[in-house]
């Protein structure tokens, strides 16, 4: 049984003969767009050399600029917009990272202290 029969064979009952026939048709138009070529950044020469700003390292090959970003926690420049955007990102999260940690540390310090001291503490 070819894969056509197989598929109409499948589809007759849900679609009837012809619908599942237009399916297979629908089908085989979406498998044409799909069978392009996808783009390829190969990691060929040329490649033009240059020194790493993070690191200071010469980078001469998209492998080692991959590398040598995840190496120095760097990533690439989208420009200015989206940089200023992750830095508002960042400030946001070591901002909530770090009240984490200071309600933590009082919690802590608060439940070691003496029992009376607590409750004076919490009476207000």
């Amino acid at each position: 049984m070819t894969e056509k029969e197989t598929f109409i064979a499948h589809w007759t009952p849900t679609y009837g003969a012809e619908g599942a026939e237009q399916k297979w048709q629908e089908k085989q138009a979406w498998l044409a767009d799909r069978r392009q070529a996808p783009d390829l950044m190969l990691d060929i020469q040329p490649w033009e050399a240059y020194e790493s700003p993070a690191s200071g390292k010469m980078i001469t090959s998209r492998k080692e600029r991959r590398e040598d970003m995840a190496r120095t926690n760097s990533r690439p420049w989208e420009g200015l917009a989206v940089e200023k955007q992750e830095a508002a990102r960042q400030r946001a999260y070591h901002e909530q990272r770090n009240d984490a940690r200071l309600h933590e540390a009082v919690a802590r310090s608060f439940y070691q202290l003496d029992p009376k001291k607590r409750r004076e503490l919490t009476r207000g």
